[in-house]
């Protein structure tokens, strides 16, 4: 058995005091290496544990909460009360500042009138000639008319044209060039041979690319009427009709790219049957909205990718200002162009709604958003005094400007005191990436201050994928960008869509060349053209009439 030796000098005693010393501060130093990176951990997981709980409360309130991106008046953010003041708070409202309610006119309750534009049928209730005169012989005088006016819905009312073509001949007796047989001339359609008429195909279409009712729920609707019309013929019907107007989309194509701006945007579709792809994976549906203000163009267009070599295919040849969001396809699309790309600041102004909505820098958030509604503020008076586009450019360079570099400095600063990856740290340098493109409007007032208008015009796509959920064919796809073109060009320049389609499938036929097919194009038409055309319509029992769209 081994017995340690004990120091026995003061020396040895010393140097085991030293040795012990070292081994305990690097012991210690280890710890605090340790403890350090501990509280860097837990620095980690608060960090994540909010943005976790940012993301929970935005989840929650876009599941439950209202959707209106309106900014709301202060008195209903009663949950500030609960936040700690922040750096940089809004500047408090001086004691002597008072709140001046602007006056109103208070409206009057009750039914908003029917519109004039809905036709009427007169029917007048009058007393019995026995109950106008008097025991006397006295006639009742007429006074006045008591109106009342209801509403009267038919369901869809169904019936067969039977057209028949008296076919004569040329007596054996006679001689005469050319055929001895003579048949009245046919009606065109706009799918020949077929049992559509024009007024069927415009109930149809309508139906499913403006109401969102799938061919299946109208099979249905048309066996209890006792058609027989199958989900699959009105595919095809529609198909067909791609098919025959294609020079159409090719006309639209061409007018659009020569837009002063385009605004575009793209969602998801599921699209079957794609060669060489599966079945789960997603395609788009991309939107491009151009033309006048007062004669919108909107363009559909399916394609199975999102990447930037869409836009580039897309804006082949196009030279002026894309506004879109800040997806990065679209600076890649436009690399090598001549196009200018425009921000959208109604998207800027969602990312701080999420922070308000989120429960933290709610106060920041708020900032924010009072800066942009400054903005929004001043395109609205524009539209209210209805400046021309190079007053309203004047009028943003004078009013817009100034809040766009007090905007610009508040971001800067705000960028380096929240985290990045915080939403608010998101929605700061989401708008610091995009600025240059978000202040691009400024240059010319013909560009609008967000692309809600785009956005606007995809909604009744999502809307209708919500019911069909996808497209069996690339075809089919194709179609269906086609006809939503036809269907949202018509509804932004005012015109109800049956009736548009109605009147395109009953002129379509007849048309002759480039300068016809251009005519019928919902900008190109007027209401006084649809009027003209079914006032004196065979198939139409009542007068036409348009609602407003």
């Amino acid at each position: 058995m081994m017995i340690e030796t004990l120091p026995t000098t003061h020396e040895e005693l010393q140097k085991i005091i030293e040795m012990a010393v070292v081994n305990d501060r690097g012991r210690i130093k280890d710890l605090e290496m340790q403890n350090q990176k501990q509280i860097e951990q837990i620095e980690n997981l608060k960090e994540q544990l909010g943005y976790l709980q940012e993301q929970l409360k935005l989840f929650q309130s876009w599941r439950f909460a209202r959707r209106s991106e309106k900014a709301l008046p202060d008195e209903t953010h009663q949950y500030r009360l609960f936040n700690e003041a922040e750096e940089g708070v809004v500047e408090p409202i001086a004691p002597e500042a008072t709140l001046v309610v602007p006056e109103h006119v208070r409206k009057k309750g009750g039914r908003k009138p029917l519109s004039d534009k809905i036709p009427r049928i007169e029917i007048v209730h009058d007393l019995p000639e026995s109950e106008k005169t008097l025991a006397d012989g006295t006639q009742l005088k007429e006074i006045k008319e008591e109106t009342k006016e209801i509403v009267i819905s038919i369901p869809k009312t169904v019936y067969i044209e039977k057209h028949i073509h008296k076919v004569y001949a040329v007596p054996e007796n006679v001689e005469v060039e050319g055929s001895r047989i003579r048949t009245a001339p046919t009606t065109l359609q706009m799918i020949p041979k077929s049992m559509a008429s024009s007024s069927l195909l415009a109930d149809v279409l309508t139906s499913k690319f403006c109401d969102a009712l799938p061919f299946y729920r109208q099979e249905k609707i048309f066996e209890r009427h006792g058609v027989d019309l199958p989900r699959q013929t009105m595919c095809q019907w529609s198909m067909k009709i791609h098919e025959s107007a294609r020079v159409l989309q090719d006309i639209i194509e061409e007018d659009l790219l020569k837009s002063r701006v385009l605004g575009m945007d793209e969602t998801r579709v599921q699209v079957l049957s794609e060669s060489d792809r599966s079945n789960t994976l997603n395609s788009y549906m991309w939107v491009c909205r151009g033309g006048e203000s007062e004669k919108p163009i909107l363009l559909y267009q399916y394609n199975q990718s999102r990447g930037g070599k869409v836009v580039t295919e897309l804006l082949k040849g196009y030279t002026g200002y894309l506004q879109c969001d800040g997806y990065a396809g679209y600076d890649s699309g436009t690399a090598n162009s001549d196009i200018k790309l425009v921000g959208c600041w109604a998207h800027a102004r969602r990312k701080f709604k999420e922070v308000e909505i989120g429960g933290k820098n709610t106060i920041s958030a708020q900032e924010a958003l009072k800066q942009i509604q400054e903005l929004y503020k001043i395109e609205s008076e524009a539209r209210d005094q209805k400046l021309n586009p190079d007053a309203l450019r004047k009028k943003r360079q004078s009013e817009s400007i100034p809040i766009l570099n007090k905007f610009k400095g508040w971001l800067d600063k705000r960028s380096v005191q929240v985290p990045p990856k915080s939403l608010i740290g998101k929605a700061v340098l989401y708008a610091l990436g995009e600025w240059d493109k978000l202040v691009r409007y400024t240059e010319d007032g013909h560009i609008p201050i967000d692309n809600n208008l785009v956005e606007n015009a995809i909604r009744p796509f999502v809307v209708g994928r919500k019911n069909w959920l996808f497209s069996g064919s690339p075809g089919g796809a194709e179609a269906s960008a086609f006809i939503y073109s036809l269907i949202e060009t018509a509804k932004a320049n005012g015109i109800e869509p049956y009736w548009y389609l109605f009147y395109l499938f009953d002129k379509f036929p007849l048309a002759r060349g480039e300068d016809d097919y251009r005519k019928l194009l919902p900008y190109n038409i007027s209401m006084d053209d649809l009027s003209a055309h079914f006032d004196k319509h065979p198939t139409l029992t009542m007068k036409f009439s348009t609602p407003s769209a």
